[in-house]
């Protein structure tokens, strides 16, 4: 320990001008003793210091004029002009590596009657070149700025902190966030054995969430979070900010909300944690399908090492991939074990759309993702025959008549499979009518298939029943039954016809986005695709 002073008497006060240099070895332990008569415990440290600390200390102490050295800590004195720097190549713990640590510290202040308040002035501050972390976290030019940030002992000895704090990191990266700037500002309230922040914290993408991290005297961390309501039109700071944001998912307008917080007992407890998120008017797109009107609300509670979701709303006024959809709504719980977060329950209590005038709806039913397959019914209620053949590519088809039926749905490891589903119009039937001068001229030197080109011109059918079936691969099998008539063909007597249909549904889907059925955005999403194809 190096220390010089200058004591000098001026009226009914002494001053005390001095340098201190503290190289690595602990204080002497006069010193260490009046450190701790004026800090407690919270100065033991200093007899562990780092072989590397380099620190020093210039300040001007006001004391009374009757006081001596030997007597111990003064009854009162007046701190002004203190100037305190240290710095540290480096520092290590189990947890956390610190390169290039420094602190410049200006402080006034006053002690009497066993009481001191320091004050922090404009320009303290404690730098870190780098911190290293777990789960691959760094920050890059770390620094916090402690203006106005106080340090007070009471007269029993204990010791608080509290005040304005600033944080600023050049650079943060971290396994599941993209790397850019952060910024919190807000305020501290520590004692000995607890403490609290509080205050906005910010980054480069424009995401704002209000923190909150305390630990009170029991010793659990306890942090809160709160996104006031976000606006997605034209940013969306979410996708620039986490990396695991869907790459195929873009969010161009509507308002998202959320709060949540997380608890971190003493000792070996489990973590708990909530999260409540609204979405209100979202639209955008995912993949090649058109989104809009997308109300939601969803909460999420991790206790004793279950995950549990609920998501009691969700409405999508329009989905669109091709063939539109909407309005949509979906009601479901989710239990799961933290440790297999995709291998629990979904209890499905809701999930209907209306489809080309019809309604898809299923029954409530209980899935375990653990196991396959995973059955799931669609009831089929009052489908317009007339729009779905404006929908579907057929040269000259239209119709008439309404469909009712089951899908029977049956998810395996290789994807998604019907088996035997069945659609069937309503009596009395309806009309279908097939006129194309391709079609026609095809049949011309066939009189069976002449017969029927003529029969389908204008079929007015009073059965008509499909079975059908779906495989991973994307292929649809329609086996279509009809009878009916046509009056301009022989008197019109009775005609049966089988078809049996082959589908490519993601072609067909493909060819519907490249028809104009959905946004400029989507459509050069499947040019690119198809491309990348070539």
């Amino acid at each position: 320990l190096s220390l010089a002073a200058r004591l000098a008497s001026a009226g009914e006060q002494r001053a005390l001008h001095g340098t201190l240099q503290l190289p690595a070895r602990p204080p002497v332990p006069w010193l260490q003793q009046w450190l701790e008569a004026m800090f407690g415990a919270a100065v033991q440290p200093l007899a562990r210091l780092p072989d590397e600390l380099q620190a020093s200390a210039e300040w001007r102490l006001l004391l009374p004029a009757t006081w001596r050295p030997q007597d111990g800590p003064p009854p009162s004195a007046q701190l002004e002009q203190m100037r305190l720097q240290a710095s540290l190549p480096r520092w290590r713990s189990d947890a956390l590596a610190l390169r290039e640590v420094s602190a410049a510290l200006d402080l006034n202040g006053h002690w009497q009657e066993q009481r001191l308040q320091l004050t922090c002035s404009a320009d303290s501050r404690i730098a870190i070149g780098r911190l290293s972390g777990p789960d691959d976290l760094r920050l890059d030019q770390l620094q916090a700025s402690l203006a106005g940030l106080q340090l007070a002992r009471g007269a029993d000895g204990s010791l608080q902190l509290a005040g304005p704090l600033a944080v600023h990191t050049r650079r943060l990266q971290q396994a599941q966030l993209q790397p850019q700037h952060w910024d919190w500002q807000g305020r501290l309230a520590a004692t000995a054995t607890e403490f609290r922040l509080s205050g906005p914290l910010r980054n480069a993408a424009g995401l704002a969430v209000e923190l909150q991290l305390q630990r009170p005297a029991s010793g659990e961390l306890q942090l809160r979070g709160r996104l006031g309501e976000l606006a997605l039109a034209g940013a969306n700071p979410l996708a620039k900010t986490l990396r695991g944001w869907p790459a195929l998912l873009e969010l161009s307008a509507g308002q998202l909300q959320a709060e949540g917080s997380l608890q971190l007992p003493a000792g070996s407890a489990a973590p708990t944690a909530e999260l409540s998120l609204q979405l209100a008017e979202v639209a955008g797109i995912y993949d090649r399908s058109e989104l809009s009107g997308l109300d939601a609300r969803l909460q999420a509670r991790l206790h004793d090492g279950q995950l549990a979701l609920a998501l009691p709303q969700l409405q999508v006024a329009r989905l669109n991939p091709g063939v539109p959809l909407g309005p949509l709504q979906l009601r479901a719980d989710y239990q799961a074990p933290l440790r297999a977060p995709l291998a629990g329950r979904l209890q499905l209590w809701q999930a209907d759309s209306q489809l080309l005038g019809g309604h898809l709806q299923t029954l409530p039913v209980a899935l375990d993702l653990a196991h396959r397959p995973l059955a799931l019914a669609v009831q089929v209620r009052g489908l317009e025959l007339a729009e779905l053949l404006k929908v579907y590519p057929a040269e000259g088809l239209s119709g008439s008549g309404v469909l009712d039926g089951e899908l029977p749905l049956r998810l395996e490891d290789d994807g998604l499979h019907i088996d035997q589903g069945r659609l069937a119009a309503r009596a009395p039937g309806g009309v279908l009518q097939l006129r194309s001068e391709r079609i026609r001229a095809f049949g011309q030197n066939n009189p069976a298939l002449r017969l029927a080109t003529t029969a389908l011109e204008d079929f007015r059918y009073d059965r008509l029943d499909s079975q059908v079936d779906y495989a991973p691969q994307g292929k649809l099998l329609l086996a279509l039954r009809l009878a009916g008539r046509n009056p301009a063909l022989e008197g019109g007597r009775p005609v049966n016809f089988t078809i049996n249909l082959e589908e490519n549904v993601p072609a067909l889907l493909t060819s519907l986005q490249l028809s104009g059925r959905v946004n400029e955005a989507i459509q050069r999403r499947v040019q690119q695709k198809l491309q990348r194809r070539d």
